[in-house]
């Protein structure tokens, strides 16, 4: 399997001038204040977080909670305010975020293909084998991006969603209600490693395993796989090897501000992984832009 001993620091970004890149300028050019040439000295960093965090909303999120669900939410739906705001919120700043930063910007293409494309075909492919569909998201989040595909099917198909974040369920409830899916979707406030209901007809691990090495996605994936059918799929997405290198202003950022570290595999590097999981078939998609890939397993 591929080297799983990424330095997980900011040394690459050393060597990228920074400073010279474009889209360097015009962030900067919208947040003025921040201090690109000393961003590594301790003061100045900590003096840039508290500017970014009071000006853009998603990187308030990223500091916040390291990603978490709101930020992706902010993102799939284009929305900028979506339930809250920075204290000094600057739309423009995070239209830039959301529009021109491709790392940022493949959660919505993201979103729009497993909600109009794949998980339909997979659901309707499951519908003709089993004559009715249970799906589970694992690490659902609010489970927006099943519920939006599942609004389309009738009740043969219902969801079960599992997250440990209380405000992520709370918030998809509330999603569920006024999609009128509440009688078929049901949250779990639960680890996803101690589930003990089974079994499901479609598994989704989306965005889970982003920012986790090999060794703890293994055992992740092991996990959950014992929660499908044996006529069940899992897909499983994966931050791509295209992001590492197509985006060094969006890495930039999250890393820094964040702290948060992602596994960037290439096909190679996640059919093998998914091979040490005991899968027997895998199949590899991703979304448009190729930022994030999808094994789709059995």
């Amino acid at each position: 399997m591929a080297n799983n001993k990424r330095v997980r620091d900011l040394s690459w970004a050393n060597s990228n001038l920074i400073n010279s890149e474009p889209l360097f300028q015009e962030y900067k050019s919208l947040l003025p204040e921040i201090d690109l040439e000393n961003w590594q000295d301790p003061w100045v960093r900590a003096r840039n977080l508290s500017l970014i965090s009071k000006r853009s909303s998603l990187n308030a999120e990223i500091i916040k909670n390291r990603g978490g669900w709101l930020f992706p939410q902010k993102v799939y739906f284009l929305d900028p305010t979506y339930l809250t705001k920075a204290p000094e919120h600057d739309q423009e700043l995070d239209e830039f975020h959301m529009l021109k930063l491709k790392a940022c910007h493949s959660l919505h293409t993201r979103y729009k293909y497993v909600t109009e494309v794949l998980f339909p075909e997979q659901i309707e492919e499951q519908l003709k084998i089993n004559g009715r569909v249970k799906i589970a998201s694992f690490g659902s989040g609010t489970g927006i991006d099943v519920m939006v595909p599942l609004k389309n099917f009738d009740k043969r198909v219902t969801l079960d969603c599992y997250d440990l974040d209380q405000s992520a369920i709370q918030e998809g409830q509330r999603l569920s209600k006024i999609m009128g899916l509440d009688n078929r979707v049901k949250f779990h406030e639960e680890d996803i490693m101690k589930i003990e209901n089974g079994k499901y007809d479609l598994g989704m691990l989306i965005g889970v395993i982003c920012p986790l090495p090999d060794l703890i996605s293994k055992k992740v994936i092991k996990t959950v796989r014992e929660k499908i059918s044996n006529n069940g799929k899992l897909i499983i997405s994966a931050s791509s090897d295209n992001m590492e290198s197509g985006d060094n202003l969006g890495r930039w950022i999250i890393e820094y501000t964040g702290d948060w570290f992602l596994e960037y595999r290439s096909p190679e590097r996640l059919k093998g992984l998914m091979k040490s999981c005991g899968m027997n078939h895998t199949s590899l998609t991703h979304e448009p832009l190729g930022y994030h890939r999808f094994a789709i397993c059995s």
